[in-house]
């Protein structure tokens, strides 16, 4: 890690800033609408333009050439649960949740969607260094039935309506890594997309009928053009944002930025997630992302020795993992220590063993009540989370430490 001088540290938090300025006018654009074309990308490529070539060149970069990936179905992976506390919700707790007259248990940290419903995770390893996790996203409420409920539905009703409910997602996310090299892949989607059957982006041939998983379509979801068309003609180009619209647009490195995982209270345990590798870099691969990478240089913050009850202790929030610059400092540190919520929480979600999410139990702090837990956290952290919360916000300032990676 490299600890600078004022001067230093004034024109590299002055960097920081204006690259995090950047971002937030990216993300506008995103939200306006406004069209990006390749030609306005510095360096275009085919890469950067065809996600077929892009994914192509993924698997060179990563390691994994000749491996055959089966397409993914959303429905395999981990459903997050939705819980009020502690138990699904009633279709009355449901509606009173989608007017956001009531919270969840551990809402997710995506803005505007925190307590919605319908969501699956899963990971996989694609080669003895590479890993890949697929996310698939609800944005809307629709209904409390889960993945149980919606199979239940669709295999007694057959209709087009059911089958979407089951399979339509609103948004997708793919993102492959070596843990090694820490060469990085993403690819996004943000439009309703079918879900049954999601290729890694280089197998170029839409399925046929039997490829699809069970439950396929039958009834009236077998008359429906729409579906059938959709479930049939699938293809990366289809299913897949061009490289460039997800560098440019989505920019999903700047939550994705102290490593390609970013794990939260909202994921399920039994997504199996690894934790991002210590030590090593995270290098979004393409040449769409030289640009980000020299405007947005990976960059992980951390503090001097901290003053804990007249003691100098080191910065525990970072003795586990890297924190980075961009949201993981402007939020997510905030979340993750009961400092901030994105959406109303449960009554649940409001105790200090819950919103003290970090740092993580221990057998000692297990034993506590709510009240102890919390006087503890305050006492034992508190000034930890201050120190990140000083230098994240001005990292410029003596004590402040950066670590570009």
């Amino acid at each position: 890690m490299l600890s600078m001088g004022k001067n230093q540290n004034r024109v590299i938090s002055l960097s920081l800033i204006m690259a995090s300025a950047l971002s937030s006018c990216n993300v506008i654009n995103a939200i306006r609408g406004e069209r990006i074309s390749p030609s306005d990308a510095p360096g275009s490529h085919a890469v950067d333009e065809d996600i077929s070539s892009y994914a192509e060149f993924c698997r060179q970069e990563l390691g994994f050439v000749g491996v055959d990936i089966k397409p993914l179905n959303c429905l395999d992976g981990a459903e997050v649960p939705l819980q009020i506390e502690g138990k699904p919700p009633t279709d009355d707790q449901y509606q009173k949740l989608s007017k956001g007259e009531i919270g969840c248990d551990t809402p997710s940290w995506l803005e505007g969607v925190g307590c919605v419903n319908y969501n699956f995770v899963q990971y996989r390893a694609i080669a003895p260094d590479v890993d890949l996790v697929l996310i698939c996203r609800s944005r809307s409420y629709t209904t409390s039935k889960d993945r149980a409920a919606r199979v239940a539905a669709y295999q007694a009703s057959s209709s087009a309506s059911d089958f979407r409910s089951l399979y339509y997602f609103d948004s997708l996310g793919m993102i492959a890594t070596n843990k090694k090299t820490g060469k990085t892949c993403f690819f996004d989607q943000v439009v309703a997309a079918y879900g049954g059957y999601i290729p890694f982006p280089d197998r170029r041939e839409s399925p046929a009928m039997n490829d699809l998983p069970e439950p396929r379509p039958a009834g009236e979801a077998a008359t429906n053009e729409s579906i059938i068309s959709e479930v049939i003609n699938v293809t990366p180009a289809k299913t897949w944002k061009k490289p460039f619209q997800t560098a440019r647009l989505d920019r999903c490195t700047i939550c994705h930025d102290s490593g390609p995982w970013k794990h939260t209270p909202w994921l399920p345990a039994s997504a199996d997630v690894p934790p991002n590798p210590r030590g090593v870099p995270m290098i979004p691969i393409g040449p769409i992302f030289e640009g980000w990478r020299s405007l947005h240089r990976p960059t992980a913050v951390t503090t001097a020795p901290v003053d804990v009850n007249g003691k100098k202790e080191p910065q525990l929030c970072t003795s586990c993992h890297r924190i980075g610059f961009e949201e993981t400092c402007r939020n997510g540190i905030g979340f993750a220590t009961g400092q901030k919520d994105i959406v109303k929480v449960s009554q649940l979600g409001q105790k200090a063993r819950v919103r003290y999410w970090m740092p993580p139990e221990t057998a000692d702090t297990k034993k506590l009540n709510d009240h102890d837990f919390e006087v503890d956290w305050q006492t034992r952290y508190k000034a930890h989370y201050d120190a990140m919360r000083r230098c994240c916000d001005n990292p410029g300032q003596d004590g402040c430490v950066i670590e570009p990676f």
